[in-house]
């Protein structure tokens, strides 16, 4: 219950945000297409319902949505719903590889060297966790497609297929998803391995882990069934959170790398002006922060049976 208002506070916000920014979206068209007389300017304004007051406009919008009715978009003249269902799965694919190999590499690159501290893997780790949260995603994607696709032309520059491959090939498609769904990730290694690394070495000082190694169990039991999976259990907390993060990331990695999913729309309704398609993207994500942070409350009652949700 507490979901739904929390929905509408950011929807209420980015509407003001968005229409508060400067520019105007009918001048924007007119630019586009030559000088128009004030009264054709007028009669647009009145035609999508900006020369109303601001809260007037929202309301209008919620009674659209009621109706499940996202708008129409200002450029492409489109149901927004339309667009966005045609660029999701492309999204959803990017996101769900970058979280898979964010938590698969940022747990292998937080265990180690929260098994041994101290060495090699684990200032290495510190490092890798420094460059990914300091250094931005579009820097990473920009000296990828430089080293791997201009130098040594391992992967393509962009785009999601082979241009003139007919069918679906999941290998050439395999081929585009790598690079940007790893740029994507590195954010998630960094910030998982450093989560990880810290829950190893606490995990490691209890006593139930000495009383493991004082009955002789091997070092890969302990590991296993005492340090990995008491130390993973924070770490469905994080990965609640990441899905979302991952679609904001996406904006900026989907436009460097030209994938036509929803970051690269919303990057093109921003400059366009197109208030109904950066609402509906707006909608989409506020769902997907909340469901995914509820989620994760849950899920943690279910990995961890001491945790008793009230």
């Amino acid at each position: 219950m507490q979901a739904i208002p929390t929905v509408f506070g950011a929807t209420l916000l980015g509407f003001a945000l968005i229409h508060l920014a400067p520019g105007d979206p009918i001048r924007f068209f007119a630019g586009n297409a030559g000088s128009l007389p004030p009264d054709e300017l007028e009669r647009l304004r009145h035609l999508y319902g900006l020369d109303q007051p601001m809260p007037q406009q929202y309301l209008a919008w919620l009674a659209q949505l009621a109706r499940f009715d996202f708008g129409t978009s200002f450029t492409s003249h489109q149901p927004v719903l339309r667009l966005i269902l045609e660029r999701l799965p492309a999204t959803l694919t990017l996101a769900l590889t970058a979280l898979a190999l964010g938590t698969a590499l940022g747990v292998l690159a937080g265990v180690l060297p929260g098994l041994r501290p101290g060495g090699a893997a684990d200032a290495i780790t510190r490092v890798v966790a420094v460059l990914g949260n300091a250094v931005p995603a579009f820097w990473f994607g920009l000296i990828f497609i430089l080293a791997f696709s201009v130098s040594w032309h391992v992967f393509p520059s962009g785009g999601m297929t082979t241009i003139g491959r007919a069918g679906f090939d999941p290998l050439d498609r395999l081929w585009h998803l790598i690079p940007p769904a790893l740029v994507l990730s590195l954010h998630g290694i960094a910030e998982i391995s450093r989560f990880v690394r810290t829950q190893t070495l606490e995990v490691v000082r209890q006593d139930y882990v000495r009383t493991a190694h004082a009955k002789g169990l091997g070092a890969g039991v302990i590991a296993r069934r005492h340090v990995l999976r008491n130390a993973l259990m924070p770490l469905v907390t994080i990965l609640g959170g990441s899905l979302p993060t991952l679609f904001a990331g996406a904006v900026v990695v989907e436009s460097v790398f030209s994938w036509p999913g929803m970051g690269r729309m919303a990057v093109d309704a921003a400059f366009a002006l197109d208030y109904p398609v950066l609402m509906g993207l707006l909608l989409l994500l506020s769902v997907f922060v909340v469901i995914g942070n509820l989620l994760s409350d849950l899920a943690y009652g279910v990995v961890d049976p001491r945790i008793k949700l009230a």
